[in-house]
């Protein structure tokens, strides 16, 4: 779905969630109009190649977090939500995905969460995350990245929970 400037914008602006964006600059090729590529000449535009965004604890919703809640799982955690990841199928096996991931760990890991400020002790930061059975290279690169499965956490078909403590 394109959307427009201004409803990126708004989307991106809360500061109780963070986006991060992989990008590059794409040089001229010989496909492209011969001018451009002798005179170096480029639309100024950096290709949108990855995403993911991570949600701090005053963003989540409470039935984001509800199959958790079920099973009393994470009483003790200040939760995060890592959401919307996306990498260029062309993109992928390059380490983008890795990049986002510590990108957003590194956010949650410094963080300071107002639904939390004064009250942090005893409080370990956890990232959460869905994702699909189906997705095995995803599931690889979570694991790699320190993520475990959270066993027993009602899920819809197909997929699983998966946490990291931050």
């Amino acid at each position: 779905v394109a959307f427009t400037d201004d409803v990126w914008k708004e989307r991106l602006s809360s500061p109780f969630k963070q986006t991060f964006i992989a990008s590059y600059h794409p040089a001229p090729s010989l496909d492209d109009d011969p001018r451009a590529v002798n005179e170096g000449e480029d639309d100024g535009k950096d290709a949108w190649i990855g995403t993911v965004t991570i949600l701090g604890p005053s963003e989540l919703l409470p039935s984001t977090l509800a199959p958790l809640d079920e099973v009393r799982v994470g009483a003790d955690w200040e939760m995060y939500f890592l959401a919307a990841m996306w990498v260029h199928p062309g993109h992928r096996g390059k380490d983008v995905g890795r990049e986002l991931v510590m990108a957003s760990l590194e956010w949650a890991r410094t963080n300071v969460d107002p639904k939390f400020s004064g009250e942090q002790e005893g409080k370990e930061k956890v990232v959460l995350l869905l994702v699909y059975n189906s997705n095995a290279s995803g599931r690889a690169l979570y694991s790699k990245m320190g993520f475990g499965d959270l066993v027993g956490v009602p899920v819809e078909d197909g997929q699983r929970w998966m946490s990291v403590k931050v």
